[in-house]
């Protein structure tokens, strides 16, 4: 009898370990796919891109500041908001040029950059003023990029949604 329970022992310890190891080879492979999904060919981006939603713009206006402003102030600071949301384009070549709007105050500017796309991150380069900027491209589907910038003290967790034109 204890013969017959030592095969069973083993031989269920032997199914066991040919299920962890055929287990892990999925979980290896699903990681590959997943990866191999996120990377992104700078072609993609090719066209003119129009912001139509920020979470920075959505996190001012739902901050206590923002609440506790006087009405003529909220109706000011409201319409430079909407004026960046209808203003903000990013033109990609499909190659490494991008022209865009930016602002600065109340000013908007023409801008010119060399871009990169490094598997799931986009970095910008600004030719005026020779900054550099980061960012995750969260999804690019169906007309609809949605990068999430990277601050200076790590990854960001506003998302900029861009329809394309």
């Amino acid at each position: 009898m204890r013969h017959f329970v030592s095969n069973i022992d083993k031989q269920s310890l032997k199914y066991s370990s040919k299920a962890s190891f055929v287990f892990i080879w999925v979980l290896i492979l699903y990681v590959q796919i997943d990866v191999c999904a996120q990377q992104i060919d700078a072609h993609q981006l090719e066209g003119t891109w129009k912001l139509v939603r920020y979470d920075a713009i959505d996190a001012i206006r739902d901050s206590p500041q923002y609440k506790a402003m006087p009405q003529a102030q909220k109706e000011e600071l409201d319409l430079r908001l909407e004026e960046q949301l209808n203003n903000t384009f990013y033109r990609f070549d499909g190659k490494d040029q991008l022209q865009y709007t930016t602002f600065e105050g109340k000013k908007m500017l023409n801008r010119s950059a060399n871009y990169e796309v490094l598997g799931d991150r986009i970095k910008i380069k600004d030719l005026q003023n020779q900054s550099s900027r980061e960012a995750i491209i969260h999804s690019l589907k169906n007309n609809v990029l949605i990068l999430i910038p990277v601050k200076k003290d790590g990854l960001g967790s506003e998302k900029m949604v861009f329809h394309k034109q």
